[in-house]
């Protein structure tokens, strides 16, 4: 329970390794207008935050591959109090990624060999065709007629 907040901003934060707490937005009304409980979704790392701001609370983008503790931070008239954390782990893209980018390189791999087979099969059946058109045919009285027995 707390009176004032003294985290630090997304990009304090970022300065820093392991990256401490950090408020990722500023105190907003009370989203529950009524009496009644119902649930509020947040989405965590959605804000495009500049790195050198260091007094605006910003939710910036998340690191990927990386564990993170979320605590909702409630305000009051009199203060805040955090909830209890919520663990999560963002995934790794970069697995993901790689196999994309392997997969895109042996597609154009595969095309560029196929176009090249194919122009090599096509010059080779054409000198092959260019060599038949020379051979001209001829008799077989021809060909005895310089022999002599």
């Amino acid at each position: 329970n707390g009176t004032q907040s003294t985290l630090n901003t997304w990009a304090k934060a970022r300065q820093s390794r392991p990256t401490p707490p950090y408020q990722a937005r500023p105190p907003w009304p009370n989203p529950f207008q009524s009496s009644s409980l119902e649930e509020v979704e947040v989405e965590v790392g959605s804000q495009n935050c500049s790195e050198t701001d260091y007094s605006t609370y910003c939710d910036g983008p998340l690191e990927s591959g990386t564990a993170y503790e979320l605590r909702i931070r409630a305000f009051t008239a009199t203060g805040y109090r955090d909830s209890q954390s919520i663990k999560f782990q963002t995934e790794h893209p970069t697995a993901t990624s790689a196999i994309v980018v392997i997969l895109i390189i042996l597609t154009i791999v595969s095309v560029t060999s196929f176009i090249a087979w194919r122009r090599w099969s096509e010059k080779k059946n054409n000198t092959i065709l260019k060599k038949k058109s020379k051979l001209r045919r001829t008799k077989s009285s021809e060909l005895c007629e310089g022999l002599t027995i």
